[in-house]
């Protein structure tokens, strides 16, 4: 595919992130991202090519997916996360397991496999790395005291991470280590450009809603008063 077709993407993904944050508020990212990574199974391991470098043609819908996880981590409750974690990666199970079964039923087991078996593990391990990581960093670079550093900081590392696992999968035995380095780089810029461009949005208020990010930040609270609250009965 051309590279224009990750313009394309972008496009499309960061319009549908804000009408779905738009008109559904919370409940909306939650389908946004749901969408972004069932779409990464769409393409499976296609790519569009820059300087003649292979860059993954899912790169925009997993770090849509990515980024709506970004935002429950930083701006709802843990409880929240997990949700959309669980919700996000059941999704995922399912139409990958169901495509397979297609897959061998009208073709065979290795057709299944190549197609959307391997995908979805490739996605599912993918993210799991990121997750992880982003959150060891987070958790763990108390050198940053600039909060917004710290954000971008543990960003960039579960974004490095996510595309650096993808392309294991998705590269590895069809390009020269030079140029799977090279895909690295470039799809680093490419996030790096795409998730500012996210980052911004959010710093106008276009994707959370300050009354629901309120909402949350008092539920949490009032369920820690009542914590409290029972552990002094308790006494």
């Amino acid at each position: 595919m051309n590279w224009s077709v990750l313009v394309v993407f972008a496009i499309i993904s960061g319009l549908v992130l804000w009408l779905g944050a738009k008109f559904f508020g919370k409940r909306g990212l939650v389908y946004v991202a749901v969408l972004e990574i069932v779409l990464s199974l769409t393409l499976n391991f296609s790519n569009a090519f820059i300087f003649g470098v292979p860059i993954t043609g899912v790169l925009i819908f997993m770090l849509t997916a990515m980024f709506v996880i970004f935002l429950f981590y930083k701006k709802y409750t843990l409880k929240d996360v997990t949700k959309l974690l669980i919700l996000t990666g059941s999704a995922l199970l399912v139409i990958g397991l169901s495509m397979a079964v297609c897959y061998m039923y009208v073709a065979n087991l290795n057709s299944a496999w190549v197609v959307s078996l391997l995908p979805m593990i490739a996605i599912l391990v993918s993210f799991g790395v990121a997750v992880t990581v982003g959150y060891l960093v987070d958790t763990n670079a108390k050198f940053v005291k600039d909060f917004t550093l710290r954000n971008l900081l543990s960003m960039a590392c579960a974004v490095f991470s996510l595309i650096l696992v993808y392309n294991l999968f998705a590269l590895t035995g069809t390009v020269s280590f030079g140029n799977f380095l090279l895909s690295l780089l470039i799809s680093f810029i490419v996030s790096a450009i795409y998730m500012l461009i996210l980052i911004a949005l959010d710093k106008f208020g276009l994707l959370v809603k300050t009354n629901e990010l309120k909402n949350s930040v008092i539920e949490s609270k009032q369920k820690s008063i009542k914590k409290e609250i029972n552990l002094d009965n308790d006494d």
